[in-house]
């Protein structure tokens, strides 16, 4: 019975010293403590997520589009905030890679608007408008993708 209990002891000491060396791993690599990590990570998640939504053209209506354009910009200035506040936290290694994801939802934001401006103007996209979106969002998926994928590494 004594040893089944050291066992259970041991395991549960095994893990709060593995959180424990997450957690300094963590900080060492990030500057951040894993609440501001957590913070900067879902916002990077949902600003990528809502822009790669807002580039999608299979909208059934324009109001739909318009939703999803409106969420891709909260989530934009929610990454915005969050890396505005946590920028002088940041290790020199994984701050310039932050703030290129930042720069990169910010210019994708700008196209998400274009292509807003023109749906109001124009109505439903044609066949161009649909393929400029389907290329720009190839293209942001290509830039963001190796961006996010060494973020969700860093910061997890």
């Amino acid at each position: 019975m004594k040893s089944k209990r050291v066992i259970v002891l041991f395991g549960i000491l095994a893990a709060v010293v593995a959180y424990l060396v997450r957690q300094v791993r963590s900080a060492a690599a990030t500057g951040l403590d894993q609440a501001q990590n957590r913070r900067l990570l879902a916002a990077i998640q949902a600003a990528r997520a809502s822009t790669m939504a807002a580039f999608d053209s299979n909208a059934p209506d324009a109001s739909q589009a318009e939703a999803r354009d409106q969420k891709a910009a909260a989530d934009a200035g929610a990454l915005c905030r969050a890396f505005e506040d946590l920028q002088p936290l940041l290790r020199p290694r994984i701050g310039p890679v932050v703030a290129s994801f930042v720069e990169t939802i910010a210019a994708a934001q700008l196209q998400i608007m274009a292509f807003a401006i023109n749906r109001k103007n124009r109505g439903n996209p044609d066949a161009t408008q649909i393929e400029a979106e389907r290329n720009e969002r190839a293209e942001f998926r290509q830039k963001a993708e190796p961006l996010v994928a060494s973020l969700v590494q860093a910061l997890s």
